[in-house]
């Protein structure tokens, strides 16, 4: 692929002296100080040469000098970086982002960084093959790491090129400091205590928020579990302690709509009983599911800041006709 043409300021060569690129007529090519420029005495001052001074400009002589100048390709040992350096410098500025108890840096479209990222990066390396494979690999490592993907993470570290001395010192380092973490949260599931290990072994360290977010992601995971195989009361209580240990998460308000939906489908599910079976104190049961589910909504309604505040908005629209069914039925 042919590369972009490089600046004017670099193009504009110190080798056309004003002996090598004198135009008849005043008209000079200057270096990269000197560009375009009239003489002190122009030769308009003699109107039978103003036609000739015209001929001169559009000649192709000197159309190349001028024209062909912009067409000078950027020397080829600094091609391969001239997107790279773009897409690495944006990784490398996020990398001690909080990608725990903050939201993910965005691109200029609003899409999650690393993400994007990682894609640009594939993009590059598929149109220049070969080209700086460690800095690559150890920009996609980060990405990887910060997306709490450790197992990948892992791998694109240990990708870089031995020869790179300082470079593959930090990708050692950051690769077993993934592998570490990948054995506390390697599947089948493993126990709370391993992942409260986890992140007292990497407290206050580099990586306590790649630990903390994977431990909330185990913890989300195990609550699927219970969902799927344990009583709505095991499920509950889950949720619950989700948020107490992960309070001061990026996504506490989505595990508090987590905890709200649960309310509110229990209303609904007790108000069905109260008006399908004749349960007598199926109402009164769904009021105070639904009294739990308005109080957490209207939390999260709150929230500034948060993409779940219009969310909780709209779900306390959906309760105001469930209360009103509730209230024929008590």
């Amino acid at each position: 692929m042919a590369s972009p043409p490089a600046p004017i300021s670099t193009r504009l060569t110190p080798n056309l002296r004003a002996d090598r690129g004198q135009l008849r007529g005043g008209l000079r090519i200057g270096g990269l100080r000197g560009g375009l420029r009239l003489s002190a005495n122009p030769p308009y001052r003699k109107p039978w040469r103003v036609v000739g001074y015209a001929w001169r400009l559009t000649h192709p002589a000197f159309l190349l000098i001028i024209f062909g100048c912009s067409t000078l390709e950027t020397p080829r040992e600094n091609r391969p970086y001239e997107s790279l350096d773009a897409i690495v410098s944006e990784v490398k500025l996020h990398e001690q982002a909080d990608v725990y108890r903050l939201p993910y840096p965005t691109d200029p479209e609003g899409q999650n960084l690393f993400r994007s990222a990682i894609s640009r990066l594939d993009n590059w390396s598929r149109v220049h093959p070969g080209e700086a494979e460690s800095v690559v690999a150890y920009s996609r490592g980060l990405c990887f790491e910060k997306l709490g993907d450790l197992s990948q993470a892992a791998q694109e570290y240990g990708r870089v090129d031995r020869t790179h001395t300082d470079l593959r010192e930090l990708a050692g380092k950051r690769s077993n400091a993934m592998l570490e973490l990948e054995n506390f949260f390697r599947p089948p599931l493993q126990s709370r205590s391993s992942a409260d290990e986890a992140i007292k072994r990497f407290k206050d360290t580099e990586f306590e928020s790649v630990a903390m977010l994977s431990a909330e992601n185990q913890a989300l995971s195990e609550i699927l579990e219970i969902k799927k195989r344990s009583s709505s009361g095991d499920y509950k209580s889950a949720i619950e302690e989700l948020i107490k240990r992960f309070e001061d998460s990026k996504r506490i308000y989505k595990h508090w709509l987590r905890l709200g939906r649960y309310y509110q489908s229990t209303a609904e599910e007790w108000a069905d009983r109260a008006e399908y079976s004749g349960f007598t104190g199926g109402g009164q049961l769904a009021e105070k599911a639904l009294e739990k589910a308005t109080s957490i909504y209207i939390r999260v309604s709150q929230a500034d800041g948060y993409n779940e505040k219009r969310v909780a908005q709209d779900r306390l629209g959906t309760l105001e006709e469930l209360g009103r069914r509730i209230d024929r039925l008590k």
